[in-house]
C-alpha cells in the first residue's frame, strides 16, 4: 500500500488513495474467486469503490472518502468472517483471523494527525492482505 508523508501533494494523495483502493479490490476479488473454486464459499462480493481523484468539490470528496472507508471495513471483515467459517487458519498468528477496525477519517485536511491515521489504516489493511496471502498459499498450490 502507498503511504503518504507531510510533503505529499493533495492531488498525489487522491491518486495514491485511489490506487490503494484499486489494489485492495483486485486482491480481495482474487481471494473470493479462489475460495469459490475450492467450494469453501458460495458468496461473492462486488466492490464498488468510487474514485476520489476527479471529485467536484470537498463535500463530495469527503462523502466518497467516508463511504469508501466504510465499504473497505465491511469488505475486510466479511472476508475475515468467510475465512473463519471456512476453517482457514491464519498461518502467521496460528489462530483465526481477527476483525479489522479502521479509523474512518473525519476530515480531509492533510495534517499530521490525518496522515498518521491514513498510514495506520493502510498498514493494517496491508498486514491483513499479507497474512491472507501467506495463509492461502497452500490452497493456491492445490489448484
Amino acid at each position: 500500500m502507498i503511504k503518504i508523508t507531510e510533503d505529499t501533494s493533495y492531488i498525489r494523495f487522491l491518486k495514491d488513495t485511489d490506487e490503494n483502493f484499486s489494489e485492495i479490490h483486485n486482491r480481495i476479488s482474487e481471494v473470493y474467486k479462489l475460495l469459490q473454486s475450492l467450494y469453501m464459499t458460495d458468496r461473492s462480493y462486488t466492490l464498488r469503490f468510487k474514485k476520489l481523484f476527479g471529485s467536484k468539490d470537498d463535500v463530495e470528496l469527503y462523502c466518497i472518502t467516508y463511504d469508501d472507508y466504510q465499504l473497505l471495513n465491511e469488505v475486510l471483515n466479511n472476508t475475515i468472517d468467510m475465512l473463519n467459517e471456512a476453517g482457514v487458519a491464519n498461518l502467521v498468528t496460528h489462530d483465526e483471523f481477527k476483525h479489522i477496525y479502521l479509523e474512518i477519517p473525519k476530515q480531509l485536511e492533510l495534517n499530521k494527525t490525518y496522515i498518521e491515521i491514513f498510514n495506520k489504516d493502510w498498514q493494517a489493511v496491508d498486514d491483513f492482505i499479507n497474512e491472507l496471502d501467506t495463509s492461502l498459499f497452500i490452497y493456491k498450490e492445490e489448484k
